[in-house]
């Protein structure tokens, strides 16, 4: 991996606000210097670094690790979201909805907080049977 090199490409430094560059200077595997294409080749020159020529390319400094979990988000789109819910009675509401949409093999819910529901307990299977019959 390079330690010291100056890139020459649409860099985008910053996103809010969105800021560009033409060129970064990386030295001892840090970000030195961003600017124009001019400002960036004069100082390559000053340190003799190799220059490496992107144009037409975007790069982003700092995506490291530049991997989704698409299949997560999949999966969580077919389940039933009970983020802040609050009561039994409104998770029993929402798993009606949910089952009523239709298509359902099985009921996956996700997201809920215990703490916030007002009858200071945890569903019961008695409450989830009520809703979903024999759906798992």
């Amino acid at each position: 991996m390079l330690e010291d090199f100056a890139l020459i490409g649409k860099i985008y430094t910053r996103f809010s606000p969105l800021r560009e560059a033409e060129g970064i200077v990386v030295r001892n595997g840090k970000i030195d210097f961003t600017g124009s294409q001019e400002e960036v080749r004069k100082r390559a020159r000053e340190l003799g670094m190799e220059i490496i020529d992107r144009r037409g390319y975007t790069i982003i400094p700092g995506f490291i690790d530049s991997h989704m979990h698409l299949s997560s988000l999949g999966l969580s789109l077919m389940t039933l979201d009970l983020r802040g819910t609050k009561s039994i009675e409104e998770l029993k509401s929402k798993m009606k909805d949910f089952i009523e949409r239709g298509g359902k093999k099985a009921v996956l819910g996700r997201g809920w907080d215990q703490e916030l529901f007002s009858e200071g307990r945890w569903p019961r299977a008695s409450d989830i049977d009520e809703v979903a019959g024999d759906l798992p």
